[in-house]
């Protein structure tokens, strides 16, 4: 119980003011799409990723870089997608019922989720490489949503593992970290559901 205490008073709240910066960087990249941007965008959000992970255990730096590549990654997902306001809104809330069905499960099967979570980080990078390849060929239709629903169900499966290590991260991290790895988990969790919704589902 102490746990839970300190993830929702402690890590979530970081957490979900990184994803109120990112809806604001979407919000205005939407409206104010300049094709010039897109390559000083993604620099700049990768450059603050590496950041955040040199200083990951450093408070409070963690928490600037995390709001700053929050606010980036927004704005890369806006110039991607448009202005979709509505279908993130869906997406967000499909992540935040992902994390609410993680929480629940690795708490349950916290044995199994843990030792079940490091076997699936090298998924994890294959897929997140796969983006990348996605971005510049698409050759089948059906692609996106078969992408969208590994990622949703990869990354499902790994934040129950991170629920079930949960006493034990905050033991060893400071919550800054851990709301750090929180709203990596519903960034991925709402991109995978974006391209879902956006196929028509």
């Amino acid at each position: 119980m102490r746990a839970w205490t300190a993830l929702l008073f402690q890590v979530a709240p970081a957490a979900l003011l990184a994803g109120l910066l990112s809806a604001l960087g979407l919000a205005l990249a939407a409206e104010r799409a300049a094709p010039s941007l897109d390559l000083p965008l993604l620099l700049l959000a990768v450059a603050l990723f590496l950041g955040l992970l040199v200083l990951w255990e450093v408070a409070p730096w963690n928490l600037a870089l995390l709001g700053a590549f929050a606010l980036v990654a927004g704005a890369i997902l806006g110039r991607w997608t448009g202005p979709e306001g509505g279908l993130w809104a869906r997406a967000a809330l499909v992540a935040l019922a992902g994390l609410t069905l993680s929480g629940a499960v690795g708490r349950r099967l916290a044995g199994l989720a843990a030792r079940a979570g490091p076997g699936l980080w090298p998924l994890t990078w294959l897929y997140l490489l796969g983006w990348v390849l996605w971005a510049f060929w698409q050759p089948l239709p059906w692609l996106p949503l078969l992408w969208g629903g590994l990622g949703l169900a990869l990354f499902l499966a790994l934040s129950a593992a991170w629920f079930a290590r949960l006493e034990t991260r905050l033991q060893r991290h400071p919550p800054t970290t851990l709301a750090c790895e929180l709203y990596l988990y519903a960034l991925n969790l709402a991109l995978a559901a974006q391209v879902v919704l956006a196929q028509g589902l």
